[in-house]
């Protein structure tokens, strides 16, 4: 289970910088910046993005009284769908931002 700083998702400020400890299966951990959350095809995707690095991780979540478990997405075709619809959103901010510096 990931520590999640004892925030549920959902209370994710848009202009806090959330970070997640990710515990890989060789012990290694990883601290990741939560990117975006969202619920697809009934089920709940997080974008993480590990420290020092440019391309960011998709996993599946669950959330539990004491943090949430990340859940590796083992079906290629639906993670593909996932990760295009993370891209979609990721898009439409950057299009947003684009928009209110011109204003």
């Amino acid at each position: 289970m990931a520590d999640i700083d004892k925030k549920t998702v959902d209370e994710i400020d848009e202009e806090e910088e959330l970070t997640i400890e990710l515990e890989l299966e060789d012990g290694t951990i990883l601290e990741c910046m939560v990117l975006d959350t969202m619920e697809f095809e009934g089920q709940d995707f997080i974008a993480l993005l590990p420290d020092g690095q440019n391309e960011y991780l998709v996993y599946g979540y669950k959330e539990h009284e004491d943090g949430i478990e990340i859940i590796n997405v083992e079906d290629e075709e639906l993670f593909t769908r996932v990760i295009d619809e993370f891209e979609r959103k990721f898009e439409e901010e950057d299009d947003e931002d684009f928009d209110d510096e011109e204003e």
